[in-house]
């Protein structure tokens, strides 16, 4: 790995899995409630989503929201993994429209609030938006506005897959496609080994950080280079925080495959 700032070259870097720097990882769950998604498709969703909160570690947080007609937090950041099992299994399908877009802007805000500094959002649906008083430029620009990846499971025909897969790429996230129920814990199950296989880049610094900074971290590998850049704002004394998830280029080698990269710039040291 290579780091620079401006321009100018940083280091000693250290890599560490991010679950050892012991910052857990807080998830907001978004599932469809619509009244198309009832029985088998819903129970389908619940088992997956179930699996994937196994799967998280043990001091990671999630929140549950579902969205149909408006959007609803049915728990917030927890780390009782079972109360949100128990969420999840008392879902029905009963809403006229769905959503999508309201959803996906709420729980965007929810994640930027988390109890924790390793947030994402993982949303679930079998259809379009209907009914929502936003479209998709609003959240595109508030995806933007955050550093947060958004994951989305297009489930079923039906889905809305090319607005699912805008989503997901702005925000440096992925998109699955589900098309049986049968699909969904193997998505759920690819969503939570890349974010539990998140990486923590450390570097310091002995020069004044100003208030931005352009940060490039390029990595080679066997012959392959890739980068991923991003302004940053640093302060005299503070870690500065940089959340950029790695290019679409970068994920195509194999070794990387289902691995996220959390980019953090070190600690300035003011001489």
């Amino acid at each position: 790995f290579q780091v620079t700032v401006d321009g100018q070259g940083m280091g000693p870097l250290t890599l560490a899995p991010a679950q050892d720097s012991q910052v857990p990882l807080s998830v907001v769950l978004a599932m469809d409630v619509s009244g198309s998604m009832r029985g088998a498709k819903l129970e389908g969703a619940i088992n997956g989503a179930s699996a994937f909160v196994d799967r998280l570690g043990k001091s990671d947080l999630c929140a549950l929201v579902v969205f149909g007609t408006g959007v609803r937090q049915i728990v917030d950041f927890t780390g009782d993994h079972e109360r949100i099992k128990r969420a999840l299994a008392g879902l029905k399908a009963t809403e006229r429209e769905t959503h999508l877009y309201q959803a996906a802007f709420d729980a965007l805000d929810h994640a930027s609030n988390a109890p924790s500094s390793r947030s994402a959002v993982v949303i679930l649906t079998d259809g379009k938006d209907e009914g929502s008083q936003i479209g998709t430029e609003e959240v595109l620009a508030k995806i933007t506005s955050r550093e947060v990846p958004v994951y989305t499971l297009g489930y079923g025909k039906d889905a809305d897959t090319k607005t699912l897969k805008r989503f997901a790429a702005a925000s440096h996230g992925q998109f699955y496609s589900a098309p049986e129920g049968s699909d969904i814990s193997g998505a759920y199950r690819e969503i939570a080994v890349e974010l539990q296989n998140d990486y923590q880049l450390t570097w310091n610094t002995t020069a004044r950080p100003v208030h931005t900074a352009l940060v490039t971290i390029t990595m080679h590998y066997m012959g392959e280079t890739a980068s991923a850049s991003q302004t940053a704002d640093l302060a005299a004394g503070k870690p500065a925080k940089g959340s950029e998830q790695p290019k679409a280029s970068v994920r195509w080698w194999p070794w990387l495959l289902g691995l996220g990269i959390v980019l953090i710039a070190g600690v300035a040291e003011i001489g």
